[in-house]
């Protein structure tokens, strides 16, 4: 995992209220917490973060300055606005860096299928790994060349390159990507479709008969 540095303040832990003035004031409410971190509130600038984010992702070990003292941390969640992308609320969970952690890495799909170009579909089935290493030995993410795959062709979880300095949790036959064959439509036939329409066409003529004459005789 690549280190960054990041600054953040406490913040007194706020009513909804202040948390709203808080996020309309450009930051984001977060917490940190650890072995020798205290459940700590603070507040992180968003456009500073969101910048993170963009560029380099989830997978990134944060030296965490809160007002002088700095925390290696991992980001533990991060919260969006269920009815957008907005992002408000994060959590930095302190780390030491000699030892294993739980985490996921994101998977992402390089290249094109062989299959795709005669009319394969690409399935993107897993987009993340569960793995156990040192903060320091996670790779940011783990690539996927599907240059060479064709139609009916998969790559699982066994199939993916780590190092063995890497654990990896998610069952190794999980499939991770494979191309399928494309999607048919179901052609129906024009004597068919005139024959719906002329059964249709019948039992409304009927229906008016049987209504005219039910009128006729009031």
């Amino acid at each position: 995992m690549e280190k960054i540095a990041f600054k953040a303040t406490k913040r007194d832990v706020s009513t909804k209220g202040a948390l709203k003035k808080l996020r309309s004031e450009g930051f984001i409410p977060a917490i940190a917490y650890g072995k020798t971190a205290e459940p700590t509130p603070i507040a992180i600038n968003e456009k500073e973060f969101i910048h993170i984010l963009k560029h380099k992702g989830t997978s990134i070990i944060v030296d965490l300055d809160i007002d002088g003292t700095i925390y290696p941390t991992i980001l533990k969640a991060v919260q969006k606005d269920p009815l957008g992308d907005k992002v408000v609320h994060v959590d930095f969970l302190e780390v030491d860096l000699d030892k294993p952690v739980l985490t996921k890495i994101p998977i992402v799909i390089v290249g094109e299928s062989k299959g795709v170009k005669v009319g394969g579909l690409l399935k993107h089935m897993l987009y993340d790994l569960k793995v156990e290493a040192s903060p320091l030995d996670i790779p940011d993410k783990i690539e996927v060349d599907i240059t060479e795959l064709d139609i009916n062709d998969v790559v699982h979880v066994s199939d993916l390159v780590l190092s063995d300095k890497v654990k990896v949790l998610t069952p190794l036959d999980v499939v991770v990507a494979g191309i399928g064959h494309p999607t048919k439509e179901e052609v129906v036939p024009v004597e068919a479709v005139a024959g719906e329409e002329a059964a249709e066409e019948a039992g409304e003529e009927a229906a008016e008969k049987e209504q005219k004459e039910e009128t006729e005789k009031k």
